[in-house]
């Protein structure tokens, strides 16, 4: 074999990819918008460490900047679709991958196809 002839690996040259569902399934899901972040940070007792106090601080300033990003991201989408939550139309991976990692954002529309 010459250095331009692709090598291919005997065990997997003959495997087939994973088979694809067909595209008439779509699964109905609502975008409710930005979410407000829930993970407000608390307040230590007056006599943690000053290390704790800092990690306070720090944690609270974080917070701030996700309200001030949710408010920002908020408004957007209300200009663009109204204050009411927007229905996509997508495959079932996308849809459970949507509800997965969309921290509260997205939801399966009841009634769809799972």
């Amino acid at each position: 074999m010459n250095r331009f002839q692709r090598f291919e690996d005997i065990d997997t040259s003959g495997d087939q990819t994973l088979p694809r569902p067909p595209t008439s399934t779509t699964v109905t899901v609502l975008d409710l918008g930005p979410q407000l972040p829930d993970a407000v940070p608390q307040r230590p007792e007056p006599t943690a460490t000053p290390a704790r106090w800092l990690d306070f601080e720090e944690d609270t300033a974080h917070f701030v900047a996700l309200v001030l990003k949710f408010r920002r991201e908020r408004a957007e989408f209300v200009q663009k679709h109204g204050s009411g939550p927007v229905t996509l139309d997508t495959d079932p991976v996308s849809a459970r991958e949507m509800v997965e990692r969309g921290d509260g954002r997205y939801i399966l529309k009841q009634g769809a196809d799972s």
